[in-house]
């Protein structure tokens, strides 16, 4: 038994009425949650603690840290710097990243380095090089990282290889991902269980298209709108509204916008649908705000990225066929794999297995 201590940006929002200071229930907290009582059932102690709640000197007796998504800076909803460097140089820990916690968007966009001034991925190569494990949730994640720590990540043939070679690896990235690491690198998908995300005949609605997900531009809403637009009133958005444009899009279209629920709702929410649509597809904008028309001279889109994307098992465990143009599969973590359905479903039920024998080397 290991005397854990995890660290995370937000504390897990057990219900809607919960109203711990930082809470919240993201699909990030969804799946260190569940690692997190698989840990417990397995004789492990564990707390979570955030910003709010750090308490240095439990971690000071603690066996072992995991720092999950840590954010540190001078506000009061961030890490101390002098804590978390604290921890790096002084206890033995495992980082593990289901975002990208050094980019201030959080979603690695970049095509070779960071242009982005707010973000600072220096800083977190001292974390990824001292971590006694770093554990990504894809390939896809990894990958992505590679390009910004290629040292403290890649193994000793991605690192002496030339820009050229590593095209080619990444271009075959589910036949070369598991060489293009360093041992101590490990992907395991997030725990989705079957028994609780299950298919049910007699509560599906035929004919019905959900979208679940926070509603802003970089969930593809717009193209789905404009992809979808015959669906009309059999479109439903489920999830929080962010971008006020994109609701009353939505409402113009006659789709319609369903509350968002707690995630223990889910199972019964999707096994309501027959299908569920996917898009990462972002129209590209000139610099006088005008929508890209010509294809053929510049990509009229760019893709979010996304570390993994339970939502993919989870409606397939639902039963729900998964609608999802080519281009935007090849930015969700979940089908970088290279699994398919059923592998998907069957190996993310044992996710937390594996991830706490990665953990205690077993």
């Amino acid at each position: 038994m290991k005397n854990i201590i995890w660290l995370n940006d937000h504390l897990i929002k057990e219900s809607k009425e919960d109203k711990t200071k930082g809470a919240m229930i993201g699909g990030g907290e969804t799946t260190l949650g569940a690692f997190i009582k698989k840990g417990k059932e397995l004789g492990h102690n564990i707390e979570l603690l955030d910003p709010y709640t750090i308490d240095m000197d439990k971690i000071k007796k603690a066996d072992l840290v995991i720092l999950s998504n840590v954010l540190p800076g001078i506000k009061q909803d961030k890490f101390n710097f002098q804590d978390i460097d604290w921890i790096i140089e002084n206890k033995p820990f495992i980082k593990l990243e289901h975002d990208a916690t050094f980019c201030s968007f959080r979603n690695i966009q970049c095509d070779d380095f960071c242009e982005r001034t707010r973000c600072h991925p220096y800083w977190y190569r001292k974390i990824f090089d001292k971590a006694k494990k770093v554990i990504f949730l894809s390939p896809l994640q990894l990958k992505l990282h590679l390009k910004f720590f290629w040292k403290e990540l890649g193994s000793k043939k991605y690192i002496e290889s030339n820009a050229t070679q590593i095209k080619q690896y990444e271009e075959k990235w589910i036949d070369n991902w598991s060489i293009m690491k360093k041992d101590k690198v490990h992907c395991i998908p997030p725990y989705v269980s079957k028994t609780i995300f299950c298919s049910s005949e007699t509560a599906r609605v035929k004919g019905t298209y959900c979208v679940v997900g926070a509603i802003y531009g970089g969930k593809g809403i717009r193209d789905i709108l404009e992809q979808y637009e015959s669906l009309g009133k059999n479109l439903r958005f489920i999830g929080p509204g962010i971008d006020p444009i994109l609701i009353g899009a939505i409402s113009h279209a006659k789709h319609t916008i369903v509350p968002p629920v707690v995630h223990k709702d889910m199972p019964s929410i999707l096994q309501k649908y027959e299908y569920m649509i996917i898009s990462r597809r972002i129209r590209k904008q000139n610099s006088a705000g005008q929508y890209l028309i010509d294809e053929k001279e510049n990509s009229m889109y760019s893709y979010m990225n996304e570390g993994f994307g339970r939502i993919v098992p989870e409606a397939l465990n639902c039963g729900i066929r998964i609608l999802i143009d080519k281009e935007s599969k090849e930015h969700f973590g979940a089908y970088s794999y290279g699994w398919t359905n059923e592998e998907i479903i069957d190996n993310c039920n044992k996710s937390n297995e594996e991830f706490w024998k990665v953990i205690t080397n077993e």
